[in-house]
């Protein structure tokens, strides 16, 4: 299982500013926009976020129009969780950028940091439609269309990912729900097939063997395989989905 701060890794944006004027510089107005932003982007690196969101701002001073401060502060407020304003520069990024599947991506990420899955999925249509092979994307959207019951859209945008996914248990536990909700057996079968195979007897496969029995309604089954986890990890209280969003969500 790849732990979420790898595979949640937010876009940095590099593409350089061009030109004039909007809020009040905190860096010497001897600096270009150019040395501004390589500044940020620097700071940024190092999660110092107040050096880089004064670097950005500084930016725009001279170049409202340069859409990487924008995208760049959207991240900054990602990082500290602050959703209504990572939207708004991120969304002030796609009107200068529309081109930029990084951004629409980040917006995706801002909604399904939320929970708010309905709102994530069109943004991260839009990235899997310019960039099919985008992991991130199509993961992410595949979720989403999971999360609000659109079982056979999901189990479409998932299976391709197979080949690099299918060592990952969540991965195979919503593909297999998904498949099995959609009317597609064969597919189903090969994900639990392949679920059973990589858990190996784990606390967390019998916990997804149990939620995907009370799916089916067999609660007998149901009941011995969240025995078995929590015999095998007494501690085991919930098991999150892949980038954190909880398994109940399906409300499948």
């Amino acid at each position: 299982m790849k732990p979420l701060s790898r595979l949640l890794a937010f876009v940095l944006f590099a593409f350089p500013p061009g030109a004039e004027a909007q809020t009040a510089p905190a860096q010497p107005p001897t600096a270009s926009p150019q040395q501004l932003f390589q500044q940020g982007e620097a700071a940024l690196k190092k999660n110092n976020l107040d050096v880089a969101e004064r670097s950005f701002r500084g930016v725009l001073v001279q170049d409202p129009l340069a859409a990487g401060a924008y995208a760049n502060l959207g991240v900054i407020y990602m990082r500290r969780k602050q959703w209504p304003q990572a939207v708004e520069m991120l969304q002030q990024a796609e009107q200068l950028a529309p081109q930029v599947p990084g951004i629409r991506l980040n917006i995706g990420l801002v909604y399904y940091r939320q929970n708010n899955f309905r709102a994530a999925v069109a943004p991260f249509e839009s990235v899997v439609h310019n960039v099919p092979d985008s992991y991130q994307a199509r993961y992410l959207l595949g979720l989403c269309y999971f999360f609000t019951e659109r079982y056979a859209a999901a189990a479409g945008v998932l299976e391709p990912l197979w080949p690099q996914a299918s060592n990952q248990l969540n991965y195979l536990y919503v593909l297999g729900i998904s498949a099995g909700k959609s009317a597609r057996p064969e597919l189903e079968q090969r994900a639990f097939g392949r679920l059973v195979e990589t858990g190996q007897d784990s606390a967390e496969l019998h916990l997804l063997l149990g939620k995907a029995h009370i799916n089916r309604e067999e609660y007998d089954d149901a009941i011995k395989e969240l025995e078995l986890a929590a015999k095998a990890n007494p501690t085991l209280r919930s098991f999150t989905s892949i980038w954190g969003s909880p398994i109940s969500k399906s409300r499948s």
